[in-house]
Parts: structure tokens; sequence; C-alpha cells
């Protein structure tokens, strides 16, 4: 689960995790949207790209402040498929949701999310 800091309001839901080689690079690819409050993270991570997508996503590139914390470094709306976002040395990870979710709950640079892994999705290879 994904919220605001200090808001009751929650992101993400249906949290799946991307922590291994074979599951960041794999993505979202192959899934033909993403729902309401499903969202993938990736780490670690310092770009992603929308090569071979089917739809439109927005990207959120985080900072890790501690175990659950992290700071919003850059937020990236209706990224298009084929396309390559910029490398950012300092991100620990990248935060995918449905293309609208930035805009939608005001996500912006500084903001900090609380990611819950209790009920998430495990994506590492070989685990």
């Amino acid at each position: 689960m994904v919220w605001i800091q200090g808001s009751k309001t929650v992101l993400v839901d249906q949290l799946m995790i991307a922590n291994g080689y074979v599951s960041r690079l794999k993505g979202l690819l192959g899934k033909n949207n993403l729902g309401d409050r499903e969202g993938l993270l990736l780490y670690p991570c310092q770009q992603v790209h929308t090569w071979f997508m089917r739809f439109p996503i927005d990207c959120v590139y985080l900072e890790k402040i501690n175990n659950n914390e992290y700071q919003i470094k850059e937020a990236f709306e209706n990224v298009a498929p084929w396309k390559m976002l910029p490398y950012a040395k300092s991100v620990y990870g990248v935060l995918e949701l449905r293309s609208g979710a930035v805009l939608e709950y005001g996500l912006q640079k500084g903001q900090c999310l609380y990611i819950d892994p209790n009920g998430r999705k495990e994506g590492k290879d070989g685990h």
C-alpha cells in the first residue's frame, strides 16, 4: 500500500514489486492497463522506459528516506509508450502509476510517500 505521508489518501492498494533483474526488465510489459489503485515499484532503479508498452503511465522517482518513507524527486505525467525518461543517480526507485494519478493526487517534488510492504505482490527474481 502507498499513501501520501501525513494524509489518509491511499494512492495504491495493489502494489507490485520488481526488485530483481528480470522483474525490473519486464516491468508492466504484457499488461493492457493499470487499475485506479494499482502500482509497480521498481528498485533499485534510476531510470525507466516505456518501450513495448501498450498504454501511457505516470512515473514517480523516489529517494529513500528511511525504512518505509520515500521523498518524490521528480514526477512525470502521461509518459507515452516508446519513451525514455532521464537517468537520476540519487534515485532509489521508481513508482509507476496509471496515467493521470500524479495530477489527480497533486504529487510533486519534495512530497513524502509511505510504502507499506504488507500485502504486496512480491516479484523478486528467484524467490
